[in-house]
Order: structure tokens, then C-alpha cells, then sequence
């Protein structure tokens, strides 16, 4: 494959049905799996807070959203993003998913809490 990109695979891939990321690091629109998110027209502020403000309301629209899980390996593993509340995680826990401290199992569990 020509250009710059590489393939990478999300490290808990053999755990989990994120699917293979082929495009790395420059900007890559997201797909269609967009049109059915939560928080499509929502108000922004929730998914992008201050220094020091909760992301709390933002998870709590990703743990019912049917496509967190694409919207997380998008974030994670495509575009690499490095603010806001994306597929209900924060950049640092993006991060650890990257470096495998953190699988997506961890951050299912974490949002099925939320949905109580």
C-alpha cells in the first residue's frame, strides 16, 4: 500500500469486535455509521468539557449510542483524536487502549454501569 498510511490493529483485537483500523493519523471522514449516533445534533459542549469539567454527561449518551464501538475506533485508531469524549472514553483512556493497559471489554463494563 502506497502513502502514508500503515496498518494497525487495535491492541485487544482477538477480544473484542472492533474491526481491523487500515488509515492512521491524517484527517478521514468518518463513515456512515455516523448518521446513527446519539450524539449527532446534540449540544457539543458535553463531549468536549473545560479543563476540570465532567465528562460524565457525554458517556451517558455514548452508553446508550448503537455505534460507540465505531465511534471509538475511530477516534482511537483513524483519526487519533486527541480532545473530547469519543465512543465514551476520554484521550487518556484512547491512550491506553492504544498501548493495550486498557481493553475494550474494560470500557464496555464501564458503560453498561452508566445505562442503569
Amino acid at each position: 500500500m502506497k502513502g502514508p498510511y500503515r496498518r494497525h490493529r487495535s491492541p485487544d483485537h482477538r477480544n473484542s469486535n472492533l474491526e481491523p483500523v487500515i488509515l492512521y493519523g491524517e484527517w478521514c471522514p468518518p463513515g456512515p455509521w455516523v448518521a446513527k449516533a446519539l450524539c449527532l445534533g446534540s449540544y457539543s459542549d458535553i463531549f468536549f468539557p473545560y479543563k476540570g469539567g465532567s465528562s460524565m454527561p457525554a458517556r451517558r449518551v455514548c452508553a446508550h449510542c448503537p455505534v460507540w464501538r465505531e465511534c471509538l475506533t475511530y477516534a482511537a485508531f483513524v483519526v487519533v483524536a486527541t480532545d473530547g469524549v469519543w465512543g465514551g472514553t476520554t484521550q487518556q483512556e484512547r491512550q491506553r487502549l492504544r498501548t493495550g493497559s486498557l481493553t475494550v471489554k474494560e470500557i464496555e463494563i464501564r458503560l453498561g454501569r452508566l445505562k442503569g
